[in-house]
């Protein structure tokens, strides 16, 4: 495909979801494609769908981490929503907050990409993402966006909510 229409690039990344095959030949396809992911639809949907990367946890995993390193947004966002569509546990939620807050982008999909796993992750890990959000070094918007996503989880209690209030900057 030679990805000039956006259902192109959709229907590239979910072959790449869905079809059989090795990890070495998926690898081939995933790295070709995350380089042409120009936006948030086509990130979330085909990323959400990458099912095989919990079957390879650990090869995946190192996979995703070295995109933490990329200025370009949506291969950052890439790695965010992988982090948390498949790799939320206790494993991994001290790294992924690591990796979260290190993050420093100007690109609006990958603030909003980071509240949205900042808030899951204090769904999954409230003790540890409330620790995270007193004391972490993320701009405004993003530390702001996370909350104002976590108060309006319906997962999240009532008190809660109001207990994250005072951490908005």
């Amino acid at each position: 495909a030679d990805d000039q229409w956006y259902e192109e690039t959709m229907l590239r990344g979910l072959v790449s979801a869905y079809t059989k095959m090795e990890c070495k030949e998926r690898l081939t396809y995933v790295a070709k494609f995350v380089p042409d992911i120009n936006n948030w639809a086509v990130c979330d949907s085909c990323v959400t769908s990458y099912k095989f990367m919990q079957k390879e946890s650990d090869f995946w995993f190192d996979y995703v981490k070295k995109y933490a390193e990329s200025k370009n947004e949506f291969e950052l966002r890439f790695m965010i929503v992988s982090l948390m569509s498949h790799f939320l546990d206790k494993e991994h939620i001290d790294e992924i907050l690591t990796i979260c807050g290190k993050i420093d982008h100007d690109g609006y999909y990958v603030k909003m990409g980071n509240a949205w796993a900042l808030s899951v992750c204090y769904v999954k890990f409230p003790e540890k993402t409330r620790a995270f959000l007193e004391k972490d070094t993320l701009d405004d918007f993003t530390h702001n966006k996370a909350i104002q996503k976590i108060r309006e989880s319906y997962r999240v209690s009532k008190e809660e909510k109001e207990q994250l209030t005072c951490l908005k900057r």
